[in-house]
C-alpha cells in the first residue's frame, strides 16, 4: 500500500509539472499565470543542478514581480515570447521555434515526419486536447507535454484500478514516446531558448524544462 501510494504521488506530481510546462508554452504568459507563480513553492535541492538553477531564476523572477507593475510584465513578457517562439521581428534562424519538427527534419521545417509520428500516436491512443492547444501542429513541444500528461493520469487509473498489466503498458508507451519524441530535441531546443530569451522568465522556463527532463530521463519514469 505505501509503495502504490509513492507510485501514484510521483505521477501526479509528473502529470502537473508536464501541465505546467505545456501551459508556459502554448501562449504568453497572462495575469492568472503570474498570480499563480506568486503562489508556488520551488523546491531548492532536486539533485539535478539545471533544475535547481531553473526554480532559483524562477524565484528571482517572482520577487521581480512582487513590487512591479504586473500588466507592464505581461507586455515585457508578451514580446519576449513573440521574438523567442515566433520569430517577431527578429533575424532568420535567431529564434527557438518549439516544434519537434524544426529540430529534426533536414531542412529544419515544420509540418515534418515527426509531425505526422506524434499524430498517429495521439490518435491511437484517443487524446482529446483541449481547446486552443488542439490547432497547432501536434509536434509542438506543449501538446507533446499535453500528451505525457495525459499518459500519467491514465498510468494512475491504472494504479488505482490495481490492473498491473495495464499500467506497464501505459509507461512502456511513455517511455517509448519520451525517448523518441522528446528527449533528443527538447534540450536542444531550450538551450535556444536560453540563448534568445532576454527576460529571466523565459531564461528560468529553458533551464526548468531541460532540468526536469533530465530528472525523467534519470529515474521520473517508473517501471
Amino acid at each position: 500500500m505505501e509503495r502504490k501510494a509513492e507510485m501514484r504521488n510521483i505521477l501526479d506530481s509528473r502529470k502537473n509539472m508536464y501541465l505546467f510546462l505545456s501551459r508556459l508554452y502554448i501562449l504568453e504568459a497572462d495575469i492568472e499565470l503570474l498570480n499563480t507563480l506568486k503562489e508556488m513553492e520551488f523546491p531548492t535541492d532536486t539533485g539535478i543542478s539545471e533544475l535547481d538553477e531553473g526554480y532559483e531564476c524562477m524565484m528571482q523572477y517572482r520577487k521581480e514581480i512582487e513590487s512591479a507593475e504586473l500588466f507592464e510584465k505581461i507586455e515585457e513578457l508578451a514580446v519576449d515570447y513573440a521574438d523567442v517562439f515566433l520569430a517577431a521581428g527578429v533575424a532568420q534562424g535567431l529564434a527557438a521555434f518549439p516544434y519537434e519538427s524544426v529540430y529534426t527534419s533536414r531542412k529544419k521545417l515544420m509540418m515534418q515526419e515527426a509531425r505526422d509520428q506524434v499524430h498517429a500516436i495521439y490518435s491511437e491512443k484517443q487524446l482529446a486536447l483541449r481547446e486552443g492547444i488542439a490547432k497547432i501542429p501536434e509536434d509542438h513541444i506543449a501538446v507533446e507535454m499535453e500528451f505525457m500528461a495525459h499518459l500519467c493520469e491514465e498510468a494512475i487509473a491504472a494504479l488505482d484500478a490495481e490492473d498491473e498489466k495495464k499500467l506497464v503498458g501505459i509507461l512502456e508507451i511513455q517511455k517509448q514516446f519520451f525517448s523518441e519524441h522528446i528527449q533528443g530535441w527538447i534540450p536542444v531546443f531550450c538551450q535556444d531558448v536560453d540563448k534568445y530569451a532576454k527576460t529571466l522568465f523565459y531564461k528560468s522556463v529553458s533551464k526548468i524544462t531541460r532540468g526536469f527532463l533530465r530528472w525523467e530521463g534519470n529515474n521520473g519514469i517508473l517501471y
